[in-house]
């Protein structure tokens, strides 16, 4: 029999449970008191009907058919559901709508709620709440706030009732202000009465900062709502006793308890809440939990910015350090600036850009986070901004496309609406269209440029103010001329779109999806694969001189393997090309290879325990592709042409974005020592206590340190006070993989999670595929590879992954993260392994543990649980 009926241990095997369900189901998952509760699907109603009801033109059709509906042999899952809820002579019976307490809007009051319901009555008033959704002031509603109300059930919520001694609301911000307080409003009896506007109630305000009450305001409370005990159910409305009238409903102590409550569940949410609570036998049960969706209407006008982590937690994944985010926002803020000026862009619409260059990125809670809204609009400055904005999505990893509203106040106010002239549209299509004949030239020339500014520059000799030209020298040189880097990364992005338009176009692709993934395979080498060719080569060597036979431990391996000539001379050449790579290596505070090898040694030594990977053959299998796919075009020489064409462009640039992430580096490895020499020099004139607190500062931090401008020169204070900010940071909840804020940012900023609330299946999850083939096996979890020891042969589970985690790549048997797109380094050397994978699986690391047993399909992005 097909279960109904939703709980805490089944919720997520359902969908579209609607808001109160959701409320309830996190509530308890963060530990507040909740009263027992199970929900009820209308599937319940759709599987034993014949009727469809989407298609009834008046809604007193479906309400007829409400009335006429059984549950039959249904009822048994009810009232076994009713049962488990423990002694209960009564419940609580409420709907739970999918549009319902929403982050935008709630329905407060709009659909109908029925307490004191007694068991065998529960059926009727489930039907009661259904005919509820169809009521003429739910679409009045739905027309005034602009949403689309559906012909449909909603889910039912069925709860153990709470006979309450007193009752009420309680916001986390102060809904008529915004200011961080706790609104608290009581009345005794049920809360229904207050809800409903029938009574006042006593309103208690409470600092959040310090718990303290601010304020009260006691009203006469004339009656009451209790159970109609003549009736055996329902409620009635009584007068309050004399002596309680105009008294304090709850005493001080209550009041800052529900303070907290309501303070609590706001930062498990991560957006202020509206709850319900109720309190029986001293104890305060929260009944309901929902976003506070009036604060925008009441606050003043503010700006509103979209962060999302998109790919930019490939490289920036956890708690980056104040130099890293200072060197990077500037290097971002330059390279756009002298991208765009090189598409042709003119200077004047460049400074009018200047806050969108400035800000391209964000520092939240010690994370970094792409001002989603500023690279749409950095895109409004080049023609094509419509096919362009997808190429940027697929690239980013972007799963969530703008709001219509969002989209169209971009184009209104970019150069779409204000700049461009026909004189700027033929200079940036100009500048389009030679930058990209002339791209292989201006990859050399960069190159070139690379090595001249990095060899022979010995950081272990300078002065603190020779550092500082050094660096001034690099950004000049390099950093701020990175326009090629950014311009290959532009052509990959339309390249690697176009290829997947013209796939669906000439009808190429298989039931799967996924021949621009299988054919973006390529024919030359990347530099992003030869890292694990060295660890291999490394591996071969220690098998045959015997030295994995002898070495016991990770620790035995490191002090025997270096007897071998072999093996030193392939190490050194690694260390050589290969030593500023590390794990999370684009942040300056991590150590590199050079420093710490031990990374490296470890996944040799698993390597070469193993057996010798085959090779793989996707030359062979990808030739055989190609000329599948041209047999189809040969009657139309042009589609041939044009797709030949569109495939090598793909390729091409994205093989060269690989390799220019490599120099990317190689300069970041440099800059790393740059700082690193600064923090030695700053710790022997005791500017700092120890070297590594050289990155707690801000790049301009230190050189106006260095150069007699900088207005508060204590920088132990500054390194304090950020190693406690950064600590708090840590043990805060993670913050949504794209959110919204309001205004100025500071300290305790709320924020609205724009995540999908996707009720995720407990057996399967879907993600994009990148690499194909079907891999069964055992999963190991891996936050930080410095920090775990991988088994050979295991399907690494990772929330993202950065260029640094190559040399872990040969170690697995296939490859799930959380983060990334088809583009996404992890996906690109996944493909050239040959290692099945599988990127952007909503909620991975959450769903799967060490040992779990997955079977993985790197064509389709489907991952199975299996049984162990």
């Amino acid at each position: 029999m097909k279960k109904y009926i939703v709980n805490r241990e089944n919720y997520h095997s359902f969908q579209n449970t609607g808001g109160k369900i959701k409320g309830l189901f996190e509530l308890e998952e963060y530990g507040f008191t909740v009263p027992e509760w199970f929900g009820v699907s209308p599937e319940i109603f759709y599987d034993n009907i014949e009727e469809d009801i989407t298609s009834f033109s008046d809604k007193s059709e479906i309400i007829k058919l409400t009335d006429k509906f059984q549950f039959g042999e249904n009822s048994i899952q009810i009232l076994d559901a009713a049962e488990k809820l423990g002694a209960a002579e009564y419940y609580a019976v409420r709907s739970s709508a999918r549009a319902e307490d929403s982050e935008k809007f709630s329905f407060a009051g709009q659909l109908e709620s029925f307490l004191y319901v007694k068991k065998e009555d529960i059926e009727i008033y489930i039907k009661k709440v259904w005919k509820s959704m169809f009521a003429d002031h739910i679409y009045e509603y739905g027309k005034n706030n602009n949403i689309d109300i559906k012909y449909e059930l909603p889910f039912v919520i069925v709860q153990k009732m709470i006979n309450s001694e007193s009752a009420g609301v309680a916001f986390s911000k102060n809904p008529v202000n915004g200011n961080n307080e706790a609104v608290i409003s009581a009345v005794y009896g049920l809360g229904s009465s207050l809800v409903n506007g029938e009574i006042s109630g006593d309103t208690y305000i409470v600092s959040l900062e310090n718990n303290e009450i601010l304020s009260k305001q006691i009203n006469e409370k004339e009656i009451m709502r209790v159970l109609d005990n003549k009736n055996g159910s329902g409620i009635i409305n009584v007068e309050t006793d004399i002596d309680k009238r105009n008294g304090q409903v709850l005493n001080d102590d209550y009041i800052k308890k529900i303070a907290l409550i309501v303070k609590k569940a706001e930062e498990k949410s991560g957006s202020p809440r509206d709850i319900e609570w109720g309190i029986e036998n001293g104890e305060i049960y929260i009944l309901q939990s929902r976003p506070v969706t009036t604060l925008g209407k009441n606050r003043k006008k503010e700006r509103e910015i979209i962060w999302d982590n998109s790919n930019i937690v490939e490289s920036y994944s956890g708690i980056t350090l104040p130099l890293t985010f200072s060197f990077v926002r500037s290097v971002y803020s330059k390279v756009y600036e002298q991208f765009s000026l090189l598409m042709g862009v003119d200077k004047k619409t460049i400074r009018d850009y200047l806050p969108v260059f400035n800000c391209m990125l964000g520092y939240l809670n010690s994370r970094i986070y792409y001002n989603l809204l500023n690279w749409y609009k950095l895109l409004t400055l080049f023609p094509g901004f419509k096919a362009n904005r997808k190429f940027m999505e697929q690239m980013m990893g972007v799963k969530e496309e703008l709001p219509e509203e969002v989209e169209k106040s971009i184009k209104e106010t970019g150069s779409i609406g204000r700049f461009f002239s026909r004189v700027t549209l033929v200079r940036t299509f100009l500048g389009f269209g030679i930058n990209f004949i002339f791209i292989d030239v201006k990859v050399k020339r960069f190159k070139k440029l690379l090595n001249n500014t990095l060899e022979n520059r010995n950081t272990g000799e300078m002065s603190e103010y020779e550092l500082y030209n050094y660096y001034t020298e690099l950004e000049n040189k390099l950093l701020y001329n990175w326009q090629t880097p950014i311009l290959n990364d532009f052509y990959t992005m339309i390249s690697f779109g176009v290829l997947k338009n013209r796939i669906q176009k000439y009808k190429l692709d298989t039931e799967d999806g996924i021949l621009h993934n299988e054919l973006i395979v390529h024919e030359t080498e990347i530099m992003s694969v030869e890292p694990s060719k060295y660890i291999e080569k490394m591996a071969d060597i220690v098998r045959d001189e015997g030295i994995i036979n002898n070495a016991a431990d990770i620790k035995n391996f490191e002090n025997k393997v270096f007897e071998s000539e072999k093996f030193r001379k392939i190490f050194d050449e690694y260390m050589e090309r290969f030593g500023d790579r590390s794990i999370a290596e684009l942040k300056l505070e991590s150590p590199t290879l050079h420093e710490n090898p031990e990374l490296l040694l470890k996944t040799v030594f698993e390597t070469a325990k193993s057996e010798k990977r085959e090779k793989n053959d996707s030359l062979a299998e990808l030739k055989d592709k190609e000329k599948e796919v041209f047999d189809k075009l040969k009657s139309n020489i042009i589609k041939k042409y044009r797709f030949k064409r569109t495939l090598r462009l793909a390729r091409k640039h994205t093989a060269l974005r690989e390799n220019l992430r490599y120099e990317r580096t190689r300069v970041y490895g440099k800059v790393r020592r740059i700082f690193l020499r600064m923090g030695e020099l700053f710790q022997e004139k005791r500017i700092i206590d120890n070297k590594g607190d050289i990155f707690y500062l801000e790049k301009d931090e230190i050189f106006s340190l260095i150069n007699g401008t900088s207005t508060f020169p204590d920088m132990k204070k500054t390194v304090e006070l950020r190693k406690i900010k950064l600590g708090e940071d840590r043990k805060k909840d993670r913050l949504p993989d794209r959110f919204k804020t309001f205004g100025v940012i500071s300290d305790d900023f709320e924020y609205i999670s724009l995540d999908k609330d996707d009720n995720l299946n407990t057996d399967i999850r879907k993600g994009t595929g990148c690499c194909k083939g079907i891999v069964r096996g055992k999963v190991q979890v891996v936050m930080n590879p410095n920090e775990t020891v991988i088994e050979k042969g295991s399907i690494i589970v990772a929330h993202s992954t950065d260029p640094g985690w190559v040399m872990v790549f040969p170690l697995a048997k296939g490859l799930i993260v959380e983060k990334g797109s088809l583009l996404s380094h992890s996906a690109i050397v996944a493909r050239e392994l040959g290692i099945p994978a599988v990127v952007g699986v909503n909620k991975v690391t959450d769903w799967l543990k060490d040992g779990d047993i997955v079977e993985l399909d790197g064509s389709t992005g489907v991952i199975k649980k299996a049984e162990v």
